[in-house]
């Protein structure tokens, strides 16, 4: 493979194959890419495109800022007020839009998702139109109008053979067909069910998992856009969110309003759940009250601040802790925000991947791993670093993973690991050994295996619970399992 080659392989944003099925299409930092080949197109707007589709009268694409829809170089739709042009091209909504992906068939025309408004648009002959999806629509169901319809997360769409659209609905578990009479049919998964017991409950993509001070678990049920809780006693209830999109509003009672959790949680001494949500906000509420806006981009300092890929903690005063990008800072009850530290430094390099999962301990230290010199680093509220290196430990591969780490929890004076698909301990005396699972290989074990007879699923999320047993999410089976050591069973 000759440098060239190496050049249209590197950092891919996304690939399509052509209709006719002969050549591939490639984005990425350098441009856009035809294989085999390969040849460079002349489209600069879709360096690092965030999808394309290849039609019969060209390329269409989204670029990386996910807010028009381009055919070549010309723009097809993009982003203004309702009804009103830009560059020429017809408007699509006017709020933000956040488009997922787009699709085509062959009278020509072209589908695009907008997984923030939970809408799709059809752009055909100069024209847009809401084709499916609407904020304040009925459930979707079988049968519902797809324009009434409301989505809990567009992942993905697609056309068939016979011109019908696909809808790929995540957080539903389900794809959706719009048949020819405008209504939908359920075109492959199951229909999703609320009551029962835990176990009787899909959940979809579980992201975060926090107990409080009274044994109540917690759990980010992402795409179906609430927060569950496990309480002491073994109640399933839902703590927050009524499975719906938005608009959310900045308060309401807390089992009425809309919410979209993004994974990071932490509750406080007095019963307070913080979430970080898709609008990069922290909001916070209380079991069986309020949900309120307790933190905005605007109170850090500016809106282009990014609260949604932040982690999140709390110290036992109550003060939020969140790393954004590679700063540390912490946020006092009077919203006051305080840097702790930046990285990199001269001495330390460690990446916003690394700070974005971390844990804080019961001394207030804030603790992540540095996998690849496979550290474990504290760093006090004072902006004090130590750094302990476990390059040497037999489980240090397993444990510390090869890139990056999946979740982190504090268990007392001890830390627990996920990587890849085993969860690991670390001792006060830095003495880190295996718990569970292993490398992760796509089959994993299950209830009742022995803990060490392979991987676990991919993890996302880590707690150590009151009985001294660890759960954990698991986003490839939508599970939350949990592990009891021998010694408490």
């Amino acid at each position: 493979m000759n440098d060239r080659s190496l050049s249209a392989l590197t950092g891919a944003t996304t690939i399509a194959v052509s209709r006719n099925g002969f050549n591939i299409f490639l984005a990425n930092r350098a441009g856009l890419w035809q294989l085999p080949g390969p040849r460079q197109l002349d489209l600069p707007q879709a360096v690092s495109a965030h999808r394309i589709f290849h039609t019969n009268n060209g390329i269409a694409f989204i670029p990386p800022n996910r807010d028009r829809v381009y055919l070549d170089s010309t723009l097809l739709a993009g982003p203004s007020e309702p009804g009103k042009r830009i560059d020429g091209a017809p408007s699509l909504d006017g709020k933000t839009q956040i488009l997922s992906d787009i699709a085509g068939d062959n009278a020509g025309k072209f589908y695009v998702a907008d997984s923030n408004l939970g809408a799709i648009y059809r752009l055909y002959e100069g024209k847009v139109e809401r084709f499916a999806g609407v904020e304040e629509g009925t459930q979707a169901e079988a049968g519902v109008p797809a324009r009434e319809a409301r989505f809990r997360f567009i992942e993905s769409i697609a056309v068939d053979s016979l011109g019908r659209l696909l809808i790929v609905d995540s957080g539903a578990l389900t794809v959706w067909r719009v048949e020819e009479d405008g209504r939908l049919s359920r075109a492959a998964g199951k229909a999703r069910v609320e009551g029962g017991g835990p176990l009787d409950t899909a959940l979809a993509h579980p992201t975060g998992l926090v107990y409080d001070q009274a044994g109540n678990l917690y759990i980010v049920d992402q795409l179906s856009f609430r927060i569950r809780v496990l309480t002491a006693e073994g109640n399933w209830e839902i703590a927050a969110g009524n499975g719906s999109t938005g608009p959310p509003a900045d308060a309401g009672p807390a089992l009425d309003s809309a919410v979209m959790p993004m994974g990071p949680i932490a509750v406080d001494r007095e019963g307070w759940i913080y979430f970080i949500d898709a609008y990069s906000r922290v909001r916070r509420f209380q079991r069986n009250g309020n949900l309120e806006t307790w933190l905005t981009p605007t109170d850090l300092g500016g809106p282009a601040i990014n609260l949604s890929s932040s982690g999140l903690g709390v110290t036992r005063d109550g003060e939020l802790i969140l790393s954004l990008g590679g700063e540390l800072l912490r946020v006092t009850r009077q919203r006051e925000a305080k840097p702790i530290t930046r990285f990199p430094t001269n001495e330390y390099f460690f990446r916003p991947s690394d700070l974005r999962r971390f844990t804080v301990s019961e001394d207030d230290s804030i603790v992540f791993v540095y996998p690849p010199n496979r550290s474990v680093v504290k760093v006090s509220l004072e902006g004090e670093i130590k750094l302990t290196s476990l390059a040497e430990a037999p489980d240090a591969r397993v444990c510390l993973g090869i890139d990056t780490v999946n979740a982190l929890a504090a268990k007392g004076n001890e830390l627990l690991i996920a990587a890849g698909g085993s969860i690991c301990r670390l001792s006060p005396d830095s003495v880190l050994s295996r718990l569970a699972g292993g490398i992760y290989t796509g089959t994993v074990i299950g209830d009742g295996d022995p803990p060490l007879s392979g991987p676990l699923g991919f993890i996302t999320a880590l707690a150590a619970a009151p009985d001294g047993s660890t759960v954990f999410a698991e986003n490839d089976s939508n599970r939350v399992r949990r592990y009891v050591p021998a010694s408490a069973k």
